[in-house]
């Protein structure tokens, strides 16, 4: 795919995790749809091994085997029984692995403040979220690595037009993945491909360690590029007049997406490159202004990096990184005494914090 928004996916090494899961598991999809379930359960397997939200792929092997082979729930469930197999196999090491807890997310209210939330105020910033992630992925403008506090804000209502509008493109999705003219049909299965992958990585419910990042869309756009390529070959089939109307605008439209991808990927060139970018594309987010104020640090531009430190205590003077790196200046200064008492701040915070503790 030649979307813009993955270049974070793609460029970033962390993001080698979002290419292994959707690879397996369109691998589990293409076998579920040949009713080869035994070949499925393998790769569905390695799907989550690789990232825990390919999880949504298993889901979807119920609906493939529902709208496109119109097998029953009941027959559904005896044939799906070796990916069942599969996914309580990765639950069980997934247990051991984490020292007896099935999930394990430390979130911090700089990452997402969904966490600390009304489920009112979650629901609606989730919805608005996507619709900003659905936009981002058509017309890729103001990509940014970095989303938190206060970078998108908080929406306190359920009469928001985000939340309006999110509930539309939703029960749109769903129409689509039900009804019986569209199920079993690109456009069906786009739809259930792009609300069981979203789902899980939404904050509709669970609560994940980021209020909104481009790197969770690398599997539900692959919805939205399959709807292209359907309106593509549907739009192409009429007068040479339509075709070349047609051609001339996905053309196009490939052309500009090609592009921002081009100008976007140096970003990822090196920490001094992505901080810089990301505070000057994300500036209302704290964790973007620390990050640069740490870099410029490092690089010894102490006064820019005031700057930046400031800038960021306003937005959220309590993110644990930003009094971390207080000490850094404390230090600098030969504040020794200030910045042990920096250190048992964060301590009283955090007793687990390991560079404060080896400090």
């Amino acid at each position: 795919m030649v979307l813009a928004i993955h270049t974070e996916a793609v460029a970033n090494i962390v993001g080698r995790a979002e290419l292994l899961a959707l690879f397996f598991s369109l691998l589990a999809l293409f076998y579920g749809h040949a009713q080869r379930y035994g070949w499925s359960a393998l790769w569905f397997l390695l799907a989550v091994l690789s990232k825990e939200s390919a999880a949504a792929s298993a889901p979807l092997l119920l609906w493939q085997a529902w709208a496109f082979h119109k097998n029953s729930i009941r027959d559904v469930f005896k044939k799906i029984w070796p990916v069942v197999f599969a996914g309580l196999l990765y639950i069980g090491l997934r247990y051991i692995a984490l020292a007896g807890h099935l999930v394990s997310v430390d979130v911090g209210y700089a990452y997402n403040p969904l966490a600390f939330s009304s489920y009112i105020t979650q629901l609606a910033t989730a919805l608005k979220v996507m619709l900003l992630l659905i936009a981002k992925t058509i017309v890729p403008f103001t990509l940014s690595a970095d989303y938190s506090f206060n970078q998108i804000p908080l929406v306190i209502s359920l009469f928001s037009p985000y939340v309006v509008g999110g509930i539309l493109v939703l029960l749109g999705f769903v129409s689509m993945a039900i009804w019986s003219k569209t199920r079993a049909t690109a456009i069906g299965w786009s739809a259930a491909m792009f609300l069981l992958s979203y789902f899980i990585v939404s904050n509709f419910i669970f609560v994940i360690g980021t209020i909104m990042a481009e790197r969770i869309m690398y599997a539900p756009s692959l919805a939205i590029a399959v709807v292209m390529g359907w309106l593509f070959a549907n739009s192409y089939n009429g007068k040479r007049t339509t075709k070349i109307i047609t051609a001339v605008i996905f053309a196009v439209f490939i052309v500009f997406q090609a592009l921002i991808l081009v100008n976007r990927n140096p970003v990822w060139a090196s920490e001094t490159v992505l901080f810089t970018a990301m505070a000057h594309t994300a500036p209302n987010s704290v964790q973007a202004q620390t990050l640069l104020a740490q870099n410029l640090f490092k690089r010894g531009e102490w006064a820019e990096g005031r700057e930046a430190m400031q800038r960021a205590k306003a937005i959220y003077p309590d993110h644990l990184s930003l009094i971390f790196t207080e000490t850094v200046i404390a230090v600098h200064d030969k504040k020794l005494k200030e910045a042990k008492d920096v250190y048992l701040i964060i301590l009283s915070m955090r007793p687990t914090h390991t560079a404060a503790r080896w400090n």
